[in-house]
């Protein structure tokens, strides 16, 4: 008759609190011997890092259009430097394993506009490796105005949409329109009672207020704000 296996107990060893060197963790995992004749040991090891440190959140202080580029300058010795982007809070990696001069430009600015970086400094089996970070620099191309465009064309085919991003200088109430070339209303993405400073972000796919897609041709993206106006293009491809 079938018994049911005793419960696989592992056995425990402690982790030495100095860190300098690499550590294993051994149990046994012990079997009814009607389904396994053996008896097996298992190691799992810890390669501790030579450090780690997550930089203070980074914001530009004006309006950002898009993140571009990483760079930073290191000493692997004999070791490795491991450079990671993350979201402003530190759960989430935009970015990992990033090589110094490496674009930016596919972390969305509406979702994240402020990011941290991480750098983990790596033994590799080297307790005598030391490596470092001499220095990291985060680039952002700024809005011009309080408009801006993570690009200006569509094409239908793809589904393809443009994110508009805006602001005003005054709180009050702001309009964001799309005008066909003769001046025509087409769709009203925002109309609504805004704060000053903020940066807001809305997209267009290249419809109509009805839904509809707009045919092939030139558009305009209008911004109204109590502190001005201003208007970018896009072109509608099939």
């Amino acid at each position: 008759d079938y018994q049911e296996p005793p419960p696989i107990l592992p056995t425990w060893h402690s982790l030495p609190t100095n860190l300098n060197d690499t550590y294993c963790l051994r149990y046994d995992m012990r079997y009814d011997g009607s389904l396994s004749p053996e008896v097996r040991q298992f190691t799992v090891c810890y390669e501790p890092d030579a450090g780690r440190f997550i930089s203070k959140p980074i914001q530009p202080a004006v309006g950002l259009r898009r993140w571009t580029r990483l760079t930073f300058g290191k000493d692997d010795g004999n070791g490795a430097v491991i450079a990671d982007v993350l979201s402003a809070d530190g759960r989430t990696v935009l970015l990992s394993n990033v090589a110094s001069g490496a674009s930016l430009t596919g972390i969305d600015p509406g979702q994240y506009p402020a990011v941290k970086i991480q750098f983990t400094l790596k033994k590799i089996g080297n307790p005598a490796a030391a490596p470092r970070v001499k220095w990291f620099k985060v680039e952002y191309d700024p809005m011009e105005g309080c408009l801006s465009l993570n690009h200006n064309a569509i094409r239908l085919s793809r589904g393809e949409q443009v994110a508009v991003r805006f602001c005003t200088g005054r709180e009050g109430l702001v309009e964001v329109e799309v005008h066909d070339a003769a001046g025509q209303l087409v769709k009203r993405l925002v109309r609504s009672e805004l704060k000053a400073g903020v940066i807001y972000q809305e997209s267009w796919n290249g419809t109509s207020g009805q839904g509809r897609p707009v045919a092939p041709g030139v558009y305009f993206v209008t911004v109204v704000t109590p502190s001005g106006r201003q208007t970018a293009r896009i072109a509608v491809t099939r």
